[in-house]
């Protein structure tokens, strides 16, 4: 029903709408039907019963793939630093010895501090050991 009243042809029955309404543009208008579901129904009301059915049955047709997501459907996107404390406290995270030339936290350090680690094969090198991948947990 919005892309009608934005995009329509029928310019004199969406004129008509948004001032019967008591709006003066179309912007305004939109944004009330968002915000006022009573102002929404009486907006589809308004339409031939064709229209309303085309609309209900393409809004229908644009959300049916999210009717059967649950709280496990979720994704999280984490800052750099909570990725490398939480692994920390899984004991996941390698902070080196005496013995590599490798560390997690060596690798950690140089993608948080140095823009142009790339161009430096050592640190490249280094940084391509790094393996990041996801968690499959929740924290609270």
């Amino acid at each position: 029903m919005i892309d009608d009243i934005e995009s329509s042809t029928d310019q004199d029955f969406i004129k008509k709408l948004i001032e019967k309404n008591g709006f003066d543009n179309v912007e305004d208008f939109v944004k009330a039907i968002y915000q006022d579901e009573k102002l929404f129904k009486k907006v589809l009301s308004s339409y031939p019963k064709n229209l309303r059915d085309s609309f209900v049955n393409q809004a229908d047709s644009n959300t049916s793939t999210y009717g059967d997501i649950t709280v496990s459907d979720a994704q999280v996107i984490i800052r750099p630093d909570l990725y490398r404390k939480i692994r920390i406290g899984l004991g996941t995270w390698n902070f080196g010895d005496e013995f590599s030339d490798y560390s997690d936290e060596m690798a950690y350090n140089i993608l948080e501090n140095d823009p142009d680690w790339q161009s430096d094969p050592k640190k490249a090198k280094i940084v391509s050991k790094l393996e990041l991948y996801p968690l499959k947990m929740s924290y609270f």
